[in-house]
């Protein structure tokens, strides 16, 4: 699922919360982020790495670099504990140097 696209320059460091919290419910939480894949891959990268949230209803980001004019998707893939179903969400990033 597409869940939003951003706007980035190429010489930012920056931070982005993907809440799960109304996907989840009362009773589950995310487990684990197993997986964080950018497309396309370039020099120089364009770098995300992430993490599930101590309270599990999130996942935060950190995106750096990437090329001016190019538009990356990230795609997301995310367990849950209750019913041990895999997510997979994307994300387009486009770097624009302004």
């Amino acid at each position: 699922m597409l869940l939003s696209r951003f706007n980035v320059q190429p010489t930012e460091d920056r931070q982005f919360v993907v809440d799960y919290s109304d996907r989840l419910g009362s009773t589950q939480l995310l487990s684990t982020l197993a997986a964080v894949i950018v497309t396309p891959i370039d020099t120089p990268p364009f770098t995300v790495t992430g993490l599930v949230s101590n309270a599990g209803t999130a996942v935060t980001l950190r995106v750096t670099g990437g090329i001016d004019g190019a538009e990356y998707k990230v795609e997301l893939q995310v367990t849950t504990t209750v019913t041990l179903e895999t997510w997979e969400d994307e994300l387009i990033f486009i770097v624009e140097d302004l």
